[in-house]
Formats: C-alpha cells, sequence, structure tokens
C-alpha cells in the first residue's frame, strides 16, 4: 500500500492564497461531499492559525470518510499546534492502525509522545518513520533530539549530521 502524502505537502496542499478559504468553500457549496475540497480549507485555515475551524472541516471529512488515516494525522497535527497532545496522539494512533506505512503518523505521534516525556517510545516511531522513509530528514533531527534527551550524544550528533547533509525541503512550521 502506497504512503500517503504528508499534512505539509506541496504536491498535495499548495501554499495557500488570502483567497483560498472563500475557494474552497464555493467548491464544498457545489459539493458538499468533496473530502478534498475540505481538506485545502483546513489546510488554509490552518496556515492562518484556525485550528478550530481546521478541525471541523476535518472532521466532516471523517463523517464522510471514517477510515481516512489523512484526515485522522491532520486532525491530530491541529490538536498539537493547540497544546492537546493526549488527544492528538489518539488520532495519530488510529491514522498508524489504518495505515501501517504513514510514515508521517509516525513522525507526528512521535513528536507527541516526546511531549509526554516518553522518550524511548518516541524513538522507536522515528525509527518507524525513517524505515519507512530513509531520507525523510525531519525524522532524523527529532530522532537526535530524542537522542540527546535521554543522554545519547554519539547516536544524537550521528542523527544530526544525516539530518544536516540531507537536502532539505521546504520547511514549514510543523516540521518543529
Amino acid at each position: 500500500m502506497k504512503s500517503i502524502p504528508s499534512y505539509n505537502s506541496k504536491e498535495l496542499f499548495p501554499e495557500p492564497t488570502p483567497n483560498d478559504v472563500e475557494k474552497y468553500s464555493k467548491l464544498i457549496e457545489h459539493d458538499s461531499s468533496n473530502t478534498f475540497a475540505y481538506f485545502l480549507r483546513a489546510n488554509a485555515f490552518a496556515r492562518q492559525k484556525k485550528y478550530s475551524e481546521s478541525i471541523a472541516d476535518l472532521e466532516k471529512v471523517l463523517e464522510i470518510d471514517p477510515q481516512n488515516p489523512m484526515a485522522l494525522n491532520n486532525l491530530g497535527t491541529a490538536f498539537m499546534c493547540q497544546g492537546e497532545i493526549s488527544q492528538a496522539f489518539d488520532y495519530f494512533q488510529s491514522a498508524i492502525q489504518i495505515d501501517p506505512n504513514y510514515y508521517d503518523a509516525f513522525h507526528n505521534r512521535a513528536l507527541a509522545l516526546m511531549d509526554l516525556n516518553k522518550i524511548d517510545q518516541a524513538i522507536e516511531d522515528l525509527s518507524k518513520a525513517i524505515n519507512l522513509k530513509p531520507d525523510f530528514w525531519s525524522a532524523y533531527r527529532h530522532r537526535g533530539i530524542a537522542y540527546h534527551l535521554i543522554g545519547d550524544e554519539k547516536a544524537s550528533y550521528k542523527d544530526y549530521i544525516t539530518a544536516k547533509n540531507m537536502e532539505k525541503p521546504v520547511r514549514s512550521k510543523f516540521d518543529d
């Protein structure tokens, strides 16, 4: 099964413009079952830090398509942005149960685990994300941070160098 693109994937979600919410709202008015329009509008809301609106659109996607791992992952991301880590963790967990190859959900769940001070489990998830996507520089970066938190400076440095030597994609606020 091919893994789903990242929540921040430029191929799936181009940089929003000021009129995006209005544009996607018109698409939704025309077809209220258009999950892709809800995704795009949720992304536009998230980029504007309107997480409640983003969450509402992603919940609508799940009403239409309850087994959508991307909607679950994106909900987790939105809840992380609001500081609701336990709820975010549950959404990432659900996304992984539906798509066990969804590397971005493993990465995001690891970030939630780090916030919950479950560093060893976070390292496991980051390692899974790296196994699924060996060029996932952000997973190396965050795993290096996790290794540092448990005092494994050798592993931390190795991951830092690996991440640094990889070609860095355009970064977003969701990478940190």
